[in-house]
Order: C-alpha cells, then sequence, then structure tokens
C-alpha cells in the first residue's frame, strides 16, 4: 500500500500543473511542490479578488487580503481535512481575513452612535451578501469557454473599452460587442431566475455583479493570448 502510494506520488509530479485537480495540487503542495501551489494561486486568485473587493472596496487593500490569505492557506494546508474542498475552504479563509480587516478598520475610529453602528451592521451583512453572489458569478466565469472568459476579464475587470479589446485580441468591435453578449447570457443560465431576482435586490442588474474598479496591470497577460 505504501509503495503504491509512493508510485502515485511520483506519477503526480511527473504530470504538468495544468492537467492536476485541487486534491492532487493539495497532495503536491504538501510536499513542497510551488509550482503545484502557483496553479491553486492561478486558478482562484480572481474570485479571491473579487470576493476581497467586495468586502473592503479598495484595489490594493483586496489585494494585500489575498495575498495574506494565500500565505495562510499555504501554512495550513496540512489542516486541511478534505483536499477536494480546497476552494470552498480557501474562499472561507479570504473572507475570514476580510471580516478581520474591517474590524481592524473600525477599532482605528472613534465610538460612534448606536444609529450609526446598526446602520454600519446592515451595511456589512449587504456587503457579505453581495460578495457571496459576486463570488458565485466569478466562479462561473472562470467554466466560460476561453474566447467568452477573456472579453469578460478585459471588460470587467480591467475596464478596457470595445475597441481595445478588439485591438488586443485582433477582433472586430462587434465580435467583442457579441461575445460579450453571450457570455452575459451563458451566465444567466446558470442561476435560477428566482436567484437573478433575488440578485437584483442587491444590484441594479445582473451585470453589475460583473464590475469591478478599473485596474489596467491586472490580467494584461491575458493579450498574449
Amino acid at each position: 500500500m505504501a509503495r503504491k502510494k509512493v508510485n502515485n506520488i511520483e506519477n503526480l509530479e511527473m504530470r504538468a500543473v495544468e492537467t492536476l485537480d485541487d486534491a492532487e495540487l493539495v497532495e503536491l503542495c504538501r510536499r513542497g511542490n510551488q509550482d503545484a501551489f502557483g496553479r491553486l494561486v492561478e486558478k482562484y486568485q480572481n474570485s479571491a479578488m473579487a470576493l476581497a473587493l467586495s468586502y473592503v472596496r479598495d484595489f490594493h487593500d483586496a489585494q494585500e487580503v489575498v495575498q495574506e490569505a494565500f500565505l495562510q492557506a499555504y501554512c495550513k494546508l496540512v489542516q486541511l481535512n478534505d483536499p477536494k474542498r480546497f476552494k470552498s475552504w480557501f474562499h472561507t479563509i479570504v473572507a475570514n481575513r476580510c471580516r478581520s480587516w474591517l474590524r481592524k478598520r473600525s477599532n482605528a475610529f472613534s465610538p460612534l452612535d448606536a444609529s450609526i453602528q446598526t446602520d454600519l451592521v446592515r451595511l456589512s451583512i449587504r456587503r457579505e451578501r453581495q460578495a457571496e453572489l459576486r463570488t458565485s458569478v466569478w466562479d462561473t466565469v472562470d467554466t466560460l469557454p476561453e474566447k467568452y472568459r477573456t472579453v469578460v476579464l478585459l471588460y470587467y475587470m480591467n475596464d478596457y473599452s470595445y475597441s481595445e479589446i478588439a485591438g488586443f485580441l485582433n477582433l472586430s468591435v462587434s465580435t467583442v460587442k457579441g461575445r460579450l453578449q453571450q457570455a452575459r447570457l451563458k451566465l444567466k443560465r446558470e442561476f435560477e431566475p428566482e436567484e437573478i431576482n433575488y440578485q437584483r435586490g442587491l444590484f441594479t442588474s445582473f451585470s453589475s455583479l460583473l464590475h469591478k474598479p478599473p485596474n489596467r496591470r491586472l490580467f494584461r497577460r491575458i493579450v498574449m493570448l
């Protein structure tokens, strides 16, 4: 049995990290394989940033929170009982880091009267619900075919215009618009009608779930595809 396990590990190490699932990547990470953890970072940095931004509302603060969350996850991989659940386990770490960040920030200010504190609590709950919805949508974005996923990331995450995206990808503007429209339709179909109605109570439109503060440096490598 032990020999079989050793052989399995050796087989994993011979495969490209892009072909491994989360459980296999976690197993290699626990054995010191940094490429495996790099693959986990690549897979979940988008959804982690979306979740963190929904809490802290600032790109640089969110980036710092996500970096701390990845570091914490790496250090605590041995505590993950079911490696197949890395995704949900890691998102829980991100959410907890965000809550910790918000508590530290609130402690830096003077005490507020009861009515303001109540409003802040309500706002915090609302942001948590928004964060959950955005994370769900961006997880679904990761499952889109590459041609749709790329334009969604460039348009919503980086705030590039139709013409800029067309230039990057050597496409016509009409093709870019068409792919964005198809991507939005594919995303909507992934959610039940009642869930979309629930989302509209928190967001002005389904598309607003995708919007992020502009960051023209993030995902710049996408234009090289």
